[in-house]
């Protein structure tokens, strides 16, 4: 399961559903601070802590993808 905080205060369960015509872009969640995924069967969890916002997804079990941002100064 992944969580994300929607405000910096509240973690909020997000699921997975492939129900949308572009289920990729559908799955992706605002994270103002930070998120999670948790494994319940063994116990795990991995945590991510950002300074800054970022969008995140999890598309498969195990799985935490996270969409970064950038500007560049000059052209690539």
């Amino acid at each position: 399961m992944l969580y994300t905080d929607s405000n910096g205060l509240d973690m909020m369960e997000r699921t997975y559903s492939s129900d949308y015509d572009e289920p990729v872009a559908a799955n992706f969640y605002p994270m103002v601070q930070r998120a999670f995924i948790r494994d319940a069967a063994v116990g795990a969890q991995l945590s991510l802590l950002s300074k800054q916002s970022h969008g995140v997804a999890s598309l498969k079990p195990g799985q935490l993808e996270v969409m970064l941002h950038r500007r560049c100064l000059d052209d690539e």
